[in-house]
């Protein structure tokens, strides 16, 4: 039996590359199947972040993918929030990184 989702589902992924960036990462499929040229907003929870592109289209593979500057030393944790419109409702996603 085939499980099939009515939503899609959305990663994401922060890592950091340096100690003022951040690179990150996600993708958005519909049960398993990579959805190309998904606009995907990104927001974070407080003022640490200053991301290289609000918006982001994801590729043929469903990726997407961009660097953020983050304050140095910043000691609270850092939460991005992935959003696509799904039916005319947001979808969203979250991750934190502990800087």
């Amino acid at each position: 039996m085939q499980i099939v989702s009515k939503f899609p589902d959305i990663t994401l992924q922060i890592s950091e590359t340096e100690d003022t960036q951040l690179k990150i990462v996600g993708r958005v499929s519909y049960n398993k199947i990579p959805l190309k040229n998904v606009r995907v907003a990104l927001r974070e929870s407080s003022d640490l972040i200053n991301f290289d592109s609000d918006y982001l289209l994801t590729n043929d593979s469903g990726i997407f993918t961009t660097t953020a500057s983050v304050l140095p030393y910043t000691a609270d944790d850092i939460q991005v929030f992935a959003t696509i419109q799904y039916n005319g409702a947001p979808l969203s996603t979250s991750s934190r990184l502990s800087t």
